[in-house]
């Protein structure tokens, strides 16, 4: 399985709009917290 910074990628590629933590979860199928980490680490990876 994928990491969750990766399934966060794909989704907001997909989508091609902004969306709320709330949305992202729903699509991943994590929690809220869970997401906001994968989105902490995919910050980080495009800060490198």
């Amino acid at each position: 399985m994928p990491r969750l910074a990766t399934q966060i990628e794909a989704i907001l590629y997909l989508k091609g709009q902004p969306l709320s933590i709330e949305e992202l979860s729903e699509y991943a199928q994590c929690d809220r917290e869970k997401v906001a980490d994968g989105l902490i680490e995919l910050m980080a990876d495009y800060a490198h």
